[in-house]
């Protein structure tokens, strides 16, 4: 993509709901851009509540899973911080679920002419899976 497509995707993912940390590397030996893309803890724990993911609780409250929520987080297996309570695998899955919620809006049908045209309300996030 060219590099007005690339600002204009950067620019829609430092603004987007949740909010997304987003790094870019420009690789010499392919001339290619790079998106790394990661979410502070408070978006990974609130998207984790979102998407209702099973956890272990403590055996003080009754072990065995229970859907993840912020206000109880105490009560989880390794509870105390994001870092402690999500494996790298989940840490990705939530990442990648908060990039497909970023959505175009109007006005923005035309940002990624020719190569593409979005359609209001469609995810820029699966636009990487290309």
């Amino acid at each position: 993509l060219p590099d007005s497509m690339l600002l204009w995707l950067l620019q829609k993912l430092r603004g987007s709901r949740p909010r997304l940390r987003v790094c870019v590397r420009q690789h010499a030996s392919s001339q290619c851009s790079a998106f790394y893309i990661t979410a502070d803890d408070d978006v990974l724990l609130q998207t984790a509540e979102e998407m209702h993911l099973p956890k272990q609780l403590k055996p003080e409250f009754g072990g065995g899973y229970k859907e993840f929520t912020v206000r109880d987080m105490h009560c989880f297996q390794k509870g105390s911080s994001a870092a402690e309570l999500l494996n790298s695998q989940e840490r990705g899955a939530l990442v990648k679920h908060a990039l497909e919620s970023a959505r175009a809006e109007p006005g923005d049908e035309h940002a990624l002419e020719p190569a593409l045209t979005l359609r209001p309300g469609q995810s820029i996030g699966k636009l990487f899976y290309h």
